[in-house]
């Protein structure tokens, strides 16, 4: 009889410990669900590919955005610029990579031709260089305030604001200017497009 007791407390605990962890993982999902519920209100490209936000306008595949975010500034506008500083970041990121490649490509036919190549670093400081004075052109499309206080900027740029800005710049050496310019449709494409002159 007493082992019929202990083994009767026995299934009792292993049915109380499973329910626990089952109650467990339940805590553990709601935990997660408030921010979930705090992005519920948010639009599409908070939480998404912000490359989806122009799908259906004229800029489809002629942007390069970045979605910038600050927590816990009270200051609404020093909120606002560290997103859009944020934002701009992530068009600084994309943006570096493409030029680079437009770049390499750029030197790899001049270097052809005239016997000059030039160093990876000094492939990556021009397209730094590129990339910071293009930045100029970015521009602040939209911003969402979570319903705790964060802070989202849509950032954006699109070629036309790009090659202006890089066309009404003087600090650029002038060929290195005319390779990213004929290659702008590159930089702006996601897929890998044919080069234009250099």
């Amino acid at each position: 009889m007493k082992k019929y007791k202990m083994s009767i407390i026995v299934m009792g605990l292993v049915f109380a410990m499973s329910a626990l962890g089952c109650g467990g993982a339940q805590k553990e999902d709601s935990a997660s669900n408030p921010q979930m519920n705090e992005l519920s209100s948010a639009p599409d490209w908070v939480y998404k590919d912000c490359q989806q936000h122009f799908s259906n306008t004229t800029e489809t595949g002629n942007v390069v955005c970045g979605v910038g975010y600050t927590s816990g500034i009270t200051s609404r506008s020093l909120a606002r610029s560290a997103a859009a500083a944020r934002g701009r970041t992530e068009i600084a990121r994309v943006l570096s990579v493409k030029v680079q490649s437009v770049l390499i490509d750029y030197q790899a036919a001049k270097g052809a031709a005239d016997g000059t190549v030039s160093s990876e670093q000094q492939i990556q400081d021009m397209a730094q260089q590129v990339t910071d004075i293009s930045l100029q052109g970015s521009r602040m499309v939209e911003s969402w305030i979570s319903p705790k206080g964060d802070f989202y900027a849509l950032m954006a740029m699109n070629m036309s604001d790009f090659t202006g800005v890089l066309q009404n710049d003087s600090s650029l050496d002038p060929d290195i200017r005319n390779a990213v310019l004929n290659n702008a449709h590159k930089l702006f494409s996601d897929s890998d497009a044919e080069s234009g002159e250099y």
